[in-house]
């Protein structure tokens, strides 16, 4: 019986504590203006990592030219090899 008690006053305690609804709407309008910094510091780091972004992209498109370059340049190689093997032979 004394738990139920000890647990009923501390819900008790804890229920004055709750702040009620203008409570909660001054709780709003203290975090708001932190709310508005916070949306223009993500805007504001955007830039950074979208040029970030776009950089490696394009890293990226200039490696895949560049293998590909190399691939023709390696089948090129490989057919001109087979063609004195072959002309070897005859």
């Amino acid at each position: 019986m004394r738990v139920a008690g000890s647990i009923e006053a501390r819900l008790k305690q804890a229920r004055t504590r709750l702040p009620g609804p203008e409570g909660n709407r001054d709780y709003v309008q203290v975090c708001r203006p932190t709310c508005k910094r916070s949306k223009a510091r993500r805007a504001g780091s955007e830039g950074p990592f979208r040029r970030l972004r776009e950089g490696v992209d394009d890293k990226k498109s200039d490696l895949a030219q560049k293998l590909a370059a190399l691939q023709d340049a390696s089948d090129k190689g490989a057919t001109a090899l087979q063609e004195l093997k072959d002309a070897h032979k005859a």
